[in-house]
């Protein structure tokens, strides 16, 4: 039997594996991924914002919730300085808002400011002084200021996960990795749970199931959050290739609180500063994989094509912000069309952008499964990760942030362990302590 089994090897469940082996006494860990290896599917590095995520710039978190993705964040930005300097970008992040949002924004800062103090509320002079591209043009007329923020990072996520895989394998413990490796059911048991896979049949005291969009099946499978279902949105980027970029640093817009989807930025790719991107759109696909037609029985398996998730998405969509915005996202996508709408967005962020600067970056994008409740209809914000009182199993979805709270997600499930599996244990303060941070 396994101490532990961890289903779906993003940077969620590979973070949590090298938690698990290096600051728990769990000795047998297993790993299973159905791709050929780590980090492969949304923390795929041209499949999200590369943004590692700290809740100052994010317009749509309120204080509290930005907090909590602070805390998740230094972790994580304490292992990646420490473990992979070849895999990240330290650069400066603003948040821009344009007319009546300044005033907004100004209200932002005040607030966050005590606990942000590197970040500044900068003036058009101000911005134009670190991103000049970002005023070039721009309506002098035009009221404008940013929430500037010197130091961010930029990561490279599947770099990230075969990271955290690496450093599990060299703990000394036993690590056993499957890949390509499908799970069919998980079954509990009088001492924990099996998982089905392949023809196998392994057996745990807990499983982590951090498989994306795919946790809620398996939750469902096992009679946990069954008012939920998914509404898979996938997220598409523009992207122009110059030397020496269109932007020094990361450039958000401000986002509507009624929508749970990020709103346009650009930023240097991870992987090459000379491109720029712009994005992510955000498309409703029937599919849990963007990649992946496999995954349309799965979606259809989910909850949303049932009489009550159809009614959940008309009464969703009914709304007038979230309808516009689903609409106008699903333009986005389509030739020559698409490109002359998104660069009305993106000219938020470079006014000077022509038709001939940007082109779609096909292929580039994940899906994030947006959680919507079948009970009342509506968008569901803040249930990612189900961690049932009864049973030792956790269930993530881990949308964004995810990839920025992978470390924070794999604390808290390492303490939910020390509750519901006699004998674990979790040294959470060592872990801090060679993070360097203060408890």
């Amino acid at each position: 039997m396994y101490d532990v089994i961890v289903i779906g090897h993003g940077v969620t469940g590979a973070g949590l594996e090298w938690v698990l082996s290096r600051y728990s006494n769990a000795t047998r860990i297993l790993g299973i991924e159905r791709r050929k290896g780590a980090g492969m599917v949304n923390s795929n590095v041209t499949n999200n914002s590369q943004t590692l995520h700290k809740g100052d710039i994010e317009s749509n978190y309120p204080l509290d919730k930005a907090l909590q993705v602070k805390w998740g964040a230094d972790l994580l930005g304490a292992f990646v300085d420490q473990n992979l300097p070849h895999g990240k970008l330290v650069i400066p992040k603003q948040l821009i808002a344009v007319g009546d949002e300044v005033d907004e924004l100004t209200k932002r800062f005040h607030q966050f400011k005590p606990h942000y103090p590197d970040i500044q509320l900068l003036d058009g002079n101000g911005i134009a002084e670190l991103e000049p591209l970002v005023m070039e043009g721009r309506d002098p007329k035009q009221k404008i200021a940013s929430l500037y923020s010197p130091r961010g990072h930029a990561v490279n996520y599947h770099l990230l996960a075969e990271k955290f895989v690496d450093l599990a394998k060299a703990s000394g413990k036993e690590i056993d990795i499957r890949y390509n490796t499908s799970v069919q059911r998980i079954e509990r048991t009088a001492h924990g749970f099996n998982v089905h896979a392949d023809g196998v049949v392994h057996s745990a005291k807990f499983v982590s199931v951090s498989a994306g969009s795919a946790s809620l099946l398996f939750a469902h499978a096992l009679g946990y959050e069954l008012d939920l279902a998914l509404l898979p949105v996938a997220g598409s980027f523009y992207t122009n290739k110059r030397v020496g970029g269109l932007l020094q640093g990361k450039v958000y817009t401000m986002q509507d609180p009624k929508l749970p989807f990020a709103a346009v930025h650009g930023d240097p790719a991870v992987y090459n500063t000379d491109e720029t991107r712009f994005g992510p759109t955000a498309r409703p696909l029937p599919l849990l994989e963007r990649d992946s037609w496999r995954t349309l029985a799965e979606f259809l398996d989910i909850g949303t094509v049932t009489p009550r998730g159809i009614w959940s998405l008309l009464k969703i969509i009914s709304d007038p912000t979230i309808g516009s915005f689903a609409l106008w996202n699903m333009v986005f996508d389509i030739p020559w069309i698409g490109k002359h709408a998104f660069l009305r967005d993106a000219r938020k962020i470079v006014p000077s952008l022509g038709i001939d600067d940007i082109m779609l970056d096909k292929g580039a994008g994940g899906v994030r499964g947006q959680p919507i409740s079948l009970k009342t209809g509506s968008i569901v914000k803040g249930r990612d990760r189900f961690i049932p009182k009864d049973a030792p199993i956790a269930f993530t979805l881990a949308p964004s942030p995810g990839a920025s709270y992978c470390l924070g997600n794999a604390v808290e499930l390492a303490r939910a362990m020390v509750e519901r599996v006699p004998g674990f244990q979790f040294d959470e303060q060592r872990l801090l302590a060679d993070l360097k941070l203060d408890a």
